[in-house]
């Protein structure tokens, strides 16, 4: 606060306008001056005159998705608690999944986390907008909380910026929420989930039955940006954990040549 001690030295006239404009300067950089921005590192402005349609949709145009997608594949290098392994991974150009592991059901996992990272970049459904806002909360650090319009539709989200913050899944024995915490921005402007948790809760007892965290690294090649790093861990409720990580190296865009000029996508 170097400026309100420079005030001392100035006639008790000019104390009330360095105050102001010290002042000024803090509101300017609370983040509640620019809505919508924070640690997903949003790059659009949630403005309260949007309705809850227009949030939605502007965080589905946010996501880095799969254009003109050719396919690839991958050696992958897999590892637990206690096992290493090694396999590859063949994804088409309409994402079909040819997946090779080592021998028993130590890398099971690996299929179902693949199985989300790709389906996730070439997802084509349109928005949800069917939604409205789900209370009157317009100052949240993670974004306005939304609801269907549907009352049979149970879910949540919550939008900031361009960037869905969190999803929650609710069935009659079971909540799961997730939660973006970090996201990658491509040289468009686009995002891709970097850290994220997954936490589901038993019902109607709302025992957490487990505590995901995620993260993942990008490599952009030929325009596409291919996953790099999927790492996992997860905690349970009888206090054991498990961490599962997937290293993805030999890239090949579909139907080229092996590529390598890979470089990190984006930042945060």
């Amino acid at each position: 606060m170097p400026a309100l001690f420079a005030a001392k030295r100035f006639p008790r006239r000019w104390a009330a306008v360095v105050k102001f404009v010290v002042l000024t300067g803090m509101l300017a950089s609370s983040p509640l001056s620019t809505y919508g921005e924070g640690p997903t590192g949003s790059s659009k402005v949630t403005k309260p005159s949007l309705t809850a349609p227009q949030l939605m949709q502007i965080a589905h145009d946010g996501r880095a998705e799969w254009g003109n997608f050719p396919g690839f594949e991958a050696k992958l290098t897999l590892a637990t608690d206690s096992a290493r392994g090694e396999g590859r991974l063949h994804v088409s150009p309409d994402g079909k999944m040819d997946l090779t592991l080592p021998p028993g059901e130590e890398f099971q996992w690996a299929q179902r986390a693949l199985k989300s990272v790709v389906g996730h970049r070439l997802t084509v459904n349109d928005a949800i907008t069917n939604v409205e806002f789900a209370d009157q909360q317009a100052d949240h650090p993670h974004g306005r909380l939304l609801r269907s319009t549907n009352p049979q539709e149970k879910s949540l989200w919550r939008v900031q910026g361009d960037v869905l913050t969190e999803v929650h899944r609710i069935t009659d024995t079971s909540r799961l929420i997730i939660s973006i915490s970090d996201v990658l921005r491509t040289p468009e402007g686009k995002h891709l989930p970097q850290n994220f948790s997954v936490t589901t809760w038993e019902l109607p007892s709302n025992q957490i039955k487990s505590a995901r965290q995620v993260h993942q690294d990008w490599s952009r090649i030929g325009g596409i940006d291919l996953p790099s790093t999927f790492w996992a861990i997860t905690n349970r409720p009888d206090g054991t954990s498990v961490t599962h990580r997937i290293d993805f190296s030999e890239h090949r865009l579909l139907p080229d040549v092996v590529h390598t000029d890979l470089q990190p996508t984006g930042k945060k």
